[in-house]
């Protein structure tokens, strides 16, 4: 009976749940005069460090940086003097990183001729190897690559070939088995889909586990919908495509505007912008991903639906969602974020926050991570001239009510079988601990004067004290 009544005090405390993140400081991690700062992208090491690349259009170069200790390393160029990157606002290299590894792709120069590159980081970061050709596309451009890693480290590339003159816009794949040493000849992908790709639209290649989807959009007589095209083999095979989009935007030129998306267990989460209704749009679709993809539903994530908004990013970890995208707000573009809880779509909308503190001028191109329910952001700040980096967490306002987190838990971050010293007062009284689905997942029993961890996975929960009847944040990592 007790576990039940605490498992409704939570859905009830749920219900009313008033979240946000908590950001850090902004920490310029690159400038438009030394190493540019173009269309930043993020990625997490094991150990939930940051790792930056950045682009310069002066010059073609990447730069990469990383986070140690807590601050970042000077930027360094990735490419040889002798070559160059294709380099736009709404498109460029990008990169994962899986351990030690880390592979970043781009498309060289000239635009035409120029072919699909990576380069590889097998130490982390500390140096990088020669340019090494992705693609074998010989008549006609390749172009707009989009990168995933699997859980073995082994890179899946997707980017967009044309026929000679400029005909036939289409998406292949290659992929790596070794780590991204070396990449199969190309496969073409969505080839049953009515219409061609959209020739100016980035895709997303997103994987998780043995699940892979590429995502991108479409062109049907100039109906512009995003599609996404499902691999349940580890990218062997992309035996299923469905329209996750289905606004039925008609638009007849290119709006240069790509897709992005997070698996959850069986369900693809996917973030974008359209203008069907007259204004560009962030929207949210949520498909199925089983044997097949299916499109179930979608809905907007923004507060204010008449504001145009564009370069939406998505990241998750367990049931939590995290969102970025750049949004006109008082005569600016600024960097808005949202958060989900229990994958509860309709709560991005109501959890909307200005992330950027310098709203001078521009900022646009975010991107989002989480690890360890830390949240990690990077975005293109065109007022000051920086890439900013920020962290954050996940504030749960109205479970704490006055108490302060650290009167009850310390140190928050913890780790399985480390222990929580309680106050004396509190001593006495039964502990719940729940995910945040609200599952409990470890009573602690009458504690005397600590808690210790159980081995459960790391991520967001919720510490319940009886005594004071009091709910609490705690993240284990």
């Amino acid at each position: 009976m007790k576990s039940s009544l605490l498992i409704l005090t939570f859905a009830l405390l749920s219900s009313n749940l008033n979240s946000q993140i908590i950001w850090g400081n902004e920490v310029e991690i690159g400038d438009a005069a030394s190493n540019g700062i173009v269309r930043p992208r993020l990625a997490l090491t094991d150990d939930n460090r940051a790792m930056v690349i950045m682009t310069r259009i002066q010059n073609g170069q990447i730069y990469f940086t990383q986070e140690v200790a807590g601050n970042f390393t000077t930027p360094i160029p990735l490419l040889p003097s002798t070559m160059q990157s294709y380099i736009a606002n709404w498109t460029g290299p990008d990169t994962d990183v899986r351990g030690d590894t880390i592979v970043v792709v781009f498309k060289a120069m000239p635009f035409e001729q120029g072919h699909v590159y990576s380069i590889r980081s097998a130490d982390g970061g500390l140096t990088f190897s020669d340019t090494i050709r992705v693609d074998n596309h010989m008549i006609g451009r390749a172009w707009m690559p989009s990168m995933a890693m699997d859980n073995d480290g082994n890179p899946l590339v997707t980017y967009m070939v044309h026929d000679a003159n400029s005909t036939n816009p289409r998406y292949v794949y290659s992929r790596s088995t070794d780590a991204g040493l070396t990449y199969t000849n190309e496969q073409e992908i969505a080839s049953n889909i009515n219409g061609e790709a959209c020739d100016c639209c980035p895709a997303e290649m997103v994987s998780s586990g043995n699940k892979q989807v590429l995502l991108f959009r479409n062109n049907e007589t100039n109906v512009r919908d995003i599609y996404g095209v499902y691999s349940n083999d580890n990218g062997a095979t992309f035996g299923s495509n469905d329209n996750i989009d289905e606004t039925n935007w008609l638009i007849s030129s290119c709006p240069a505007s790509g897709p992005h998306a997070t698996f959850i267990d069986t369900s693809l989460y996917t973030i974008y912008m359209s203008a069907a209704s007259g204004t560009n749009t962030i929207y949210l679709s949520k498909s199925k991903a089983n044997n097949l993809l299916t499109f179930e539903n979608r809905q907007t994530v923004s507060a204010s639906p008449n504001s145009p908004q564009n370069f939406p990013r998505i990241a998750s970890e367990n049931n939590v969602m995290v969102a970025a995208w750049s949004e006109y707000v008082s005569n600016n573009y600024e960097i808005v974020t949202a958060i989900s809880l229990n994958e509860n779509l309709a709560q991005f909308s109501t959890t909307n926050q200005q992330a950027n503190s310098n709203s001078t001028g521009t900022q646009t191109n975010p991107d989002i991570q989480i690890k360890n329910g830390v949240i990690h952001l990077v975005y293109q700040d065109l007022g000051s001239q920086k890439v900013i980096y920020k962290k954050g967490l996940i504030g749960l306002i109205g479970l704490e009510e006055e108490s302060s987190i650290t009167d009850i838990i310390y140190p928050n971050p913890i780790s399985a079988n480390q222990e929580i010293s309680l106050p004396k007062e509190l001593s006495n009284s039964n502990y719940h601990l729940f995910d945040m689905s609200g599952k409990e997942v470890h009573l602690f029993s009458n504690p005397e004067g600590k808690l210790i961890i159980p081995l459960i996975d790391n991520g967001m929960y919720l510490l319940y004290c009886e005594k004071n009847s009091k709910t609490y944040q705690l993240i284990i990592q």
